[in-house]
């Protein structure tokens, strides 16, 4: 009878220890990919501002800039990979129509700040490039983990979905 209870209590233990640790690693694999894609938020909004930085140096200097790229994007935290490839594909249309009326003017396209932030638009695109796979890398982590059953039980529980993907190549095919 003793064996009996004890190995009950070591089933109940070993069953609460692998809840617990699939829990923790759902949170943190979840955590991983969410603030991944955050970081793409980020990156994404500090370009499109370094657009908007262009166009009213532009605009001071009475240079006509399309309507088109003074619209507001919606940008924010939280985006779904299809709306951040979206965004990326509009931020990359926009620098190119604001960069070659910049370059229609030479006056301002030899300008230090212009080519600061022609410089650092640029380096965005590249910091954009790995961040977007960073977050590739743990969405893809998280979507296999659950595939388990019980991480799949526990993220439908806690309204955590499969995460997409951002896939820059197709967002540069669109641009």
């Amino acid at each position: 009878m003793g064996v009996i209870i004890a190995v009950i209590i070591v089933v109940i233990v070993l069953a609460g220890v692998f809840y617990i640790h699939t829990v923790s690693k759902l949170g943190r694999l979840h955590e991983s990919a969410r603030n991944a894609a955050g970081e793409l938020d980020t990156l994404l909004w500090d370009r499109n501002h370094i657009l908007g930085q262009v166009i009213k140096i532009l605009e001071e200097n009475e240079i006509s800039v399309p309507d088109e790229c003074k619209t507001d994007l919606g940008l924010g935290l939280g985006m779904l990979p299809t709306l951040q490839m979206s965004i990326y594909t509009t931020i990359n249309r926009r620098g190119n129509i604001i960069f070659s009326i910049v370059k229609e003017h030479p006056e301002l396209a030899e300008s230090e700040k212009i080519k600061h932030l022609m410089g650092r638009f640029t380096n965005l695109k590249i910091d954009i490039a790995d961040s977007g796979s960073r977050y590739n890398q743990r969405a893809t982590a998280f979507n296999a983990y659950i595939q388990t059953p019980l991480a799949r039980f526990l993220a439908s529980r806690k309204n955590m979905r499969e995460k997409g993907h951002f896939n820059i190549a197709v967002a540069e095919v669109t641009t």
